[in-house]
């Protein structure tokens, strides 16, 4: 499945996390376009089986990379799989999650109608496809397109919880990052 640098405009190569199910799964089904290739995540090869069908009868490629992200070795080999068979990845979609409702109290979070949410005992306030919506048009929209920094509320332009411009609280995550990762930080 390597894919020269020399990729025909409109095609991508897109990694989804947790896209076996939920919104991630109808993430992969909206983003397979012919000439796209739609890469699965996800920790059940049976259920990625329907989905990887559906990609390519839609003329997208598709390929499965089985990892439980509870474990840094899963994500690790995973990452070098798809390092050692994509030349590139265009798009990455963090999707992959854990169901913790009530977890963070004075948070706001879109519940959306999945197996995780109704597993957790949470009334779902949103369709799959409003979380659809949101994650395209933050992944592959004109609009967004070479613009970092911002936030969305679904599809509205809005703020992060104030944390997040905290310059403190963002130097102490990325040190943490670097230190569960086992990765190297970068000297300045």
């Amino acid at each position: 499945m390597r894919q020269s640098n020399g990729m025909a405009a409109g095609t991508k190569t897109i990694l989804i996390t947790g896209s076996t199910s939920g919104v991630g799964r109808r993430v992969a089904e909206r983003l397979a376009t012919p000439g796209n290739t739609i890469l699965v995540h996800g920790r059940d090869r049976k259920r990625a089986q329907g989905l990887l069908r559906a990609i390519r009868e839609k003329g997208a490629t598709s390929a499965f990379y089985a990892a439980d992200f509870a474990s840094l070795d899963d994500v690790r080999r995973m990452a070098g799989g798809v390092r050692g068979d994509c030349s590139r990845l265009d798009v990455l979609i963090n999707n992959a999650g854990i169901g913790v409702a009530g977890a963070y109290p004075g948070r706001s979070a879109t519940y959306m109608d999945t197996p995780m949410v109704r597993g957790d005992g949470v009334s779902p306030v949103s369709s799959v496809d409003e979380g659809a919506d949101a994650i395209l048009n933050l992944a592959v929209s004109p609009g967004v397109e070479g613009r970092t920094g911002l936030f969305f509320d679904g599809l509205q332009p809005s703020r992060a919880n104030s944390q997040a411009y905290d310059a403190n609280a963002r130097a102490r995550l990325r040190a943490l990052s670097f230190k569960l990762t086992g990765l190297a930080q970068e000297t300045a």
